[in-house]
């Protein structure tokens, strides 16, 4: 699934419950029907903050990103230790 066998959520759905039934103990087998995974695909759609994901402030920065390497490091040290009360290091 996480390599693209299944095309679609519904199809990744089926492939997870179809290898369930292939397990040894009686209680990991399950099944679900048609509306069961509709109803799943959803329920999972619903979670899915498409503004969120658009948004261009919450997007990875560019590979070559201007923040000098060891300020940013200092930075983010400094940070860390202000959030865990933590004296500075060596």
């Amino acid at each position: 699934m996480h390599h693209g066998e299944a095309a679609t959520l519904a199809d990744a759905i089926r492939v997870h419950y179809a290898a369930a039934e292939q397990q040894s103990d009686e209680r990991l087998k399950q099944a679900v029907s048609d509306a069961e995974i509709a109803d799943l695909v959803a329920f999972l759609g619903a979670l899915t903050d498409e503004g969120f994901i658009s948004n261009p402030k919450f997007a990875l920065p560019l590979p070559a990103c201007p923040v000098d390497a060891p300020v940013a490091q200092l930075r983010d040290e400094a940070n860390s230790a202000q959030l865990h009360n933590n004296m500075p290091g060596p």
